[in-house]
């Protein structure tokens, strides 16, 4: 990517991160972005299509560490620092995960899945994964494997039942497991 779109796209995101900290994220407006950001709002257009793209975006690394839930070999690790953020981060996490954000970031968790479950099936047929074969399309599975894990990400934020961050990263690895290779 050409220096100057990555200098963009992080002054986009670094506003936007800074703005969703202090602001409840309905509340938060492109026009608000983009003054932060110092920049035009056709620039903002030119690098996402709006409020909740930028948002997906921003979580990149979240979505990754979720979806390492569902990898042969999961980073329990990964898995634990993203829980841990997110629960750090609650009360915003409830706001983000609900209506049509939680909407756009289960579609973009489940296309995380979906990519990991395509991987794995390249390597089953290359023999390289010692791992049997997915039972369901790749497409079943990454949206299953999503909506469980926004269920249990919802459940816990709630706070209808308590779970430390470790069990939290335990259960999403082992529920993965088992929807995949039902």
């Amino acid at each position: 990517m050409d220096r100057r779109i990555r200098r963009t796209r992080d002054a986009i995101i670094g506003a936007f991160k800074n703005i969703v900290f202090q602001t409840r994220y309905s509340d938060i407006r492109v026009s608000d972005i983009v003054n932060k950001a110092d920049i035009g709002r056709s620039t903002f257009y030119e690098h996402f299509a709006g409020k909740d793209d930028l948002l997906v975006s921003s979580m990149e690394w979240v979505l990754a560490g979720l979806a390492d839930s569902a990898k042969p070999e999961p980073d329990i690790d990964a898995v634990f620092e993203v829980l841990d953020h997110i629960w750090g981060n609650r009360s915003k996490g409830r706001n983000i995960l609900s209506g049509q954000s939680g909407d756009r970031f289960t579609k973009a968790l489940a296309s995380k899945f979906e990519e990991g479950l395509l991987q794995r099936l390249e390597a089953d047929k290359t023999g390289q994964s010692g791992q049997s074969e997915i039972l369901l399309p790749p497409v079943f599975t990454a949206n299953q494997l999503a909506a469980s894990t926004m269920s249990l990400l919802k459940t816990w934020l709630s706070g209808t039942a308590p779970a430390s961050t470790d069990t939290m990263a335990k259960a999403l690895v082992r529920s993965s497991r088992a929807l995949i290779f039902m």
